[in-house]
């Protein structure tokens, strides 16, 4: 993609709304730490010594928030609004920064999704490639053939959100179950949150932050290296999405 082809997409609306039904879509869902930390009785001392972390490290609005236990989380899950959730997370994009970030990344996944054969994309987590002539092949072709043929399509945005939110979820879950936190987990904790919540600003600060002082600025090139295992994913665990179904319906 030329370096100036970022400024064609221009349509963060309608990116973050097909974003939305992929955040929350039931089969995501259960793959953030969030969700699964509120599935069952919290371990009090462990509760307790997060917070006490999350308070000495200046995390202190991610600590009472944590406080109130896990009725707001069961809440957040189940009570979701995707419009006022869209509309709060699209506040995320008036910090030029990460504008830049995310459009950085969509240019990075361009020859990812282009030099990647469809079947090879799904060979990741213990999954073999997949047969040409398999459905998921042929979703993912329909896909990626639409996101080439329009490099300044929303779906670009749409597609590297859902990579980085499946990214937050691993992160999140795999801190959680080390047996050393550091201020890196603490932050992956609280994105994860402030990304579940809408709360846009706060995403756009904290991941800009985390590019910086943690990825030194690589989040564009990491994300971009596996943005073909992000669709094939995306073809297994959200087919019934308006990603997928308004293209199926473009196409015939």
């Amino acid at each position: 993609m030329p370096a100036n082809q970022n400024s064609t997409i221009t349509d963060t609306g309608q990116a973050v709304q097909l974003a939305a039904e992929l955040v929350f879509h039931p089969n995501i869902i259960p793959t953030y730490n969030l969700w699964k930390q509120s599935q069952g009785p919290i371990h009090q001392p462990l509760h307790d010594a997060v917070m006490a972390g999350m308070e000495a490290l200046g995390h202190r609005d991610a600590a009472a928030a944590c406080h109130s236990g896990v009725g707001w989380i069961r809440a957040l899950f189940e009570d979701v609004d995707l419009q006022q959730w869209s509309r709060r997370f699209e506040a995320a994009f008036r910090n030029q920064e990460f504008d830049q970030l995310i459009r950085s990344c969509v240019e990075a996944s361009l020859a990812g999704i282009r030099d990647t054969h469809p079947g090879g994309a799904f060979a990741f987590g213990g999954n073999t490639r997949s047969a040409d002539d398999s459905p998921q092949v042929m979703a993912y072709r329909l896909a990626a053939d639409h996101l080439i043929g329009n490099s300044g399509g929303a779906r670009w945005l749409t597609l590297t959100l859902f990579a980085l939110t499946r990214a937050i979820g691993v992160n999140a879950s795999q801190g959680f179950q080390s047996d050393q936190w550091s201020e890196a987990t603490l932050m992956w904790f609280q994105l994860e949150r402030d990304w579940l919540n809408g709360n846009g600003e706060q995403v756009a600060k904290l991941l800009v932050e985390m590019n910086r002082e943690i990825f030194s600025g690589a989040i564009p090139q990491i994300v971009g290296g596996k943005i073909d295992h992000a669709l094939a994913e995306l073809v297994l665990n959200a087919f019934d999405s308006r990603f997928f179904s308004e293209l199926k319906e473009t196409k015939h």
